[in-house]
């Protein structure tokens, strides 16, 4: 099929869900393709400033620890659950909320200190706690009324003693909460947050789904289903697993990647993980050099570089607008990549996304490079593939599944992509079968 008009297609979606509302839920769910109707947590998001860390600005504070209300970055490119605690004294803790290790529910499982590397970042070190988690519910049904529902479940974490290193200062969130693609590869002392919901039967379907606006600046993350009314159910991309040496991590196939008409090989048939805790583009060099040096090839209109490279530690990790950004800049390419094994309900196409370089771009708004257009790709070893977060899942609605192979555990199953009913999606997205 030829380019998607996202623009036409989003009006016939506010249509259908005004026409909905009219008829009915149940009207509204044959409209909408079935989409789930049961019960599911929902958990909003907010949108914090955002930095040149490669951190997620999205966060929730619909979780609290106990009675200490914390904002938590809800991460499926982590296998562990995390938080600042109040034995941290360190200035990045400062800047934080922090767990009152003091509070009643509250105990100690093991106070051995751990390290944790965050590589380029720097490390942390923990001790494990356990504390009631509480969180909001919203049913389906009667969202706009039934309001929120106070629930909560005992969950051992790891709370965090010291940090090692600045960027956690300006961290725009004060604890990671991991949503793994394997419930084995779970880190041992931390549980499983979505497991422990599945088990307890506070959910029972095994999907989360999340929706950002960042105009608006808020979103949403849904446990246990999908909101129909936030993207258009006939424009689905499913993303197949594909395994790698990180096997937590959200992985599928990369077909192809290409900067303007130039195909880049060392992106083709490669993993891409899509991780909600990031915000940008990483990977090992060999994946993200051929990027960078593809757009450093590009000059202004009087034949000057449009970037400036940027190391730390002598290492070359990315690039950023020596001036301006992506406005003024028109000659700069798209970006697009081919993903997908079936595309708006048709298993023998792929799908072709196009970024503009507004897409592939971000301005930042505090720490290093402030004030500063940068691209969003940056060298990150170890990945073993091509990661995405914010930069990509902003431009849809993003739902992961999880299988249940003989009901022992979890694994990946697909992942999917649909187009936002509201907000931005991507500059176009083709369905073919080349």
């Amino acid at each position: 099929m030829g380019p998607v008009n996202i623009k036409r297609i989003r009006l016939a979606a506010v249509a259908i869900v005004a026409l909905a509302a009219t008829l009915g839920s149940n009207a509204f769910s044959a409209i909408s393709g079935g989409a789930n109707q049961d019960s599911y947590i929902t958990l909003d998001l907010q949108l914090g400033k955002m930095a040149d860390y490669g951190a997620t600005p999205w966060y929730t504070s619909d979780i609290s620890l106990g009675t200490s209300q914390l904002n938590f970055a809800l991460d499926t490119g982590a296998n562990f659950i995390w938080a600042t605690s109040d034995q941290c004294t360190t200035p990045a803790c400062s800047m934080h909320n922090k767990v009152n290790t003091h509070q009643p529910g509250f105990h100690w499982v093991d106070k051995t200190p751990k390290k944790r590397s965050f590589g380029p970042w720097g490390s942390m070190q923990t001790w494990t706690g356990k504390v009631p988690f509480d969180y909001g519910t919203r049913s389906a049904n009667d969202r706009n009324t039934i309001g929120y529902a106070e629930s909560s479940i005992d969950i051992q974490f790891f709370a965090s003693i010291k940090y090692v290193g600045s960027k956690f200062s300006s961290l725009a969130w004060d604890g990671g909460i991991g949503f793994p693609a394997r419930s084995d590869k779970v880190e041992p002392g931390s549980d499983f947050f979505f497991g422990k919901l599945l088990e307890s039967g506070r959910v029972t379907i095994a999907e989360l789904s999340m929706y950002t606006n960042s105009a608006e600046k808020t979103g949403a993350v849904y446990l246990g289903g999908g909101n129909p009314t936030k993207f258009i159910a006939n424009t689905e991309v499913v993303l197949q697993p594909k395994s790698s040496a990180i096997p937590y991590l959200w992985g599928t196939n990369l077909y192809d990647f290409s900067v303007g008409q130039q195909p880049l090989p060392a992106l083709q048939n490669q993993v891409f993980f899509i991780d909600s805790g990031s915000s940008r583009f990483k990977g090992d060099g060999r994946y993200i050099y051929p990027v960078l040096e593809a757009l450093l090839t590009y000059k202004d209109s009087q034949g000057n570089p449009i970037f400036s490279k940027y190391y730390e530690d002598g290492t070359w990790m990315g690039i950023y607008y020596t001036s301006g950004g992506p406005p003024d800049y028109p000659i700069l390419p798209d970006i697009e990549l081919k993903i997908g094994q079936s595309c708006y309900g048709d298993p023998s196409k792929k799908a072709v996304v196009t970024l503009d370089p507004s897409q592939y771009s971000y301005f930042v708004e505090e720490g290093d490079r402030q004030n500063k257009w940068v691209i969003a790709f940056h060298r990150l070893d170890g990945v073993g593939g091509l990661l995405v977060g914010s930069t990509f899942m902003d431009l849809f609605y993003t739902t992961f599944r999880y299988n249940r192979p003989g009901g022992n555990g979890l694994t990946q199953g697909d992942m999917s992509l649909y187009l936002k009913s509201q907000g931005e999606g991507p500059a176009k997205i083709i369905c073919t079968s080349n």
